[in-house]
């Protein structure tokens, strides 16, 4: 029986890639439009003309390129009046924020350095109210500027459906409601993603030729997770955001990890673990609760230079990622892998021994596995929140061409 197709999802997906393209190139003609998106000269002027007159796009001339006899170039852009967004990152001791226009404008951003694990909920909840208002205080140039939506990134695992962080290594609390709590002070629709999930939305936008339906985005920083995109979906569990890479067992017993239980993935292969190995040269042991960047990037330093123990550290990284990413092939097949934080700067070590693991014997030993590396993490989360925010106005204020669901 054929699938009847109903022309509001038609008209509603179309104007979708148009705010897409438009976020890409920040202005752009229609003709660029057009290549961008692959739709009808027709159906991008009727989409545009729709978004310019509800007072979405803003439509000027360009004189400087002339098309046809001598007229001028129209350039769209999004309009940055339509609101503001507020992107918030929770990571180990740091609380980062950003405000950003509807065009996708960086407006303000702010961070707040805190002891994480010492702070309880309540007062962490203050700490982001204030970091928050300080940032909405920065709308000098747009006073009125309304405040759309607030979009949240953690460490963890994240209850989806009530917005809730279930449970963080960077927080001694848990089943902290973030979401209720934003909701209700700055009386705004709030999400609250994990931050590896995030990453790899991030990872899509930037980079679409490399990163397409399937792939996975591994974050190396104080923890270990993954975003799993599989069929251009984010993979989430029945109630949680799932997917702690981080957590699967690399060693049964093994060395202890910042989740309480022993052998994980993160307990070999995070910043943390390597801290606590190359400092102590010990395997075990209490989780550090910081890290000494400035002993770190020496045991880096030393890792490139020479054999030794540094260089060990790096590798058995490698190896526990390498089993941990052959489970998950098991399952999925293989897909690209995106590796992200600063241990790219020491790939070199790394990779050869992720690779290794995966060229075993067994499924998928002959398949042709991409590794692609990247250091700036903490941008790209951010750009994940703020690409969740914005896509989140464009729903709300039924940005469809006229199309209301």
């Amino acid at each position: 029986m054929p699938t009847l197709v109903r022309t509001d999802d038609v008209r509603r997906q179309n104007t979708r890639l148009v705010m897409d393209s438009l976020r890409r190139l920040q202005r752009v003609s229609r003709t660029e439009i057009v290549k961008q998106t692959g739709l009808s000269p027709a159906t991008i002027s009727s989409i545009t003309s729709t978004l310019i007159s509800d007072g979405i796009l803003i439509s000027q001339e360009h004189i400087g390129g002339l098309i046809g006899r001598g007229r001028p170039r129209i350039i769209l852009s999004l309009r940055p009046e339509v609101g503001c967004i507020v992107a918030l990152m929770l990571s180990m001791n740091r609380l980062d924020a950003r405000l950003q226009d509807y065009a996708g404008q960086t407006i303000a951003q702010n961070h707040l350095d805190f002891d994480s694990k010492s702070t309880p909920a309540p007062e962490l909840f203050t700490q982001i109210d204030r970091l928050i208002s300080e940032l909405l205080a920065r709308r000098s140039s747009h006073p009125t500027m309304p405040l759309r939506y607030i979009a949240v990134s953690v460490q963890g695992a994240v209850d989806v459906t009530r917005q809730t962080l279930l449970w963080s290594p960077v927080m001694a609390d848990q089943d902290i409601n973030i979401g209720e709590f934003l909701a209700k002070r700055f009386k705004v629709e709030v999400s609250v993603d994990n931050d590896c999930n995030l990453l790899a939305k991030a990872l899509q936008w930037r980079y679409p030729e490399q990163f397409g339906k399937h792939f996975a985005a591994i974050l190396l920083s104080q923890g270990i997770g993954m975003g799993l995109m599989l069929d251009g979906r984010l993979f989430m569990g029945t109630r949680t955001s799932g997917n702690e890479f981080g957590h699967m067992v690399y060693k049964p017993e093994g060395a202890e990890c910042h989740c309480g239980q022993r052998g994980c993935i993160e307990a070999y292969a995070s910043e943390y673990a390597i801290f606590r190995r190359l400092s102590t040269h010990k395997h075990d042991g209490a989780p550090p609760a910081a890290i000494d960047e400035t002993m770190m990037r020496h045991f880096m330093q030393q890792a490139l230079l020479q054999e030794g123990e540094e260089r060990e550290a790096w590798r058995e990284a490698g190896q526990a990622i390498g089993y941990g990413l052959r489970s998950l092939f098991a399952l999925t097949d293989p897909v690209p892998v995106a590796l992200v934080g600063e241990s790219a700067m020491i790939a070199s070590l790394i990779e050869p021994e992720i690779y290794k693991i995966l060229s075993k014997p067994g499924n998928n030993a002959e398949a042709e596995i991409k590794l692609l590396w990247y250091q700036d993490a903490d941008d790209m989360i951010m750009q994940g929140c703020a690409l969740v925010a914005l896509q989140a106005v464009d729903h709300s204020t039924q940005l469809t061409a006229g199309v209301v669901e």
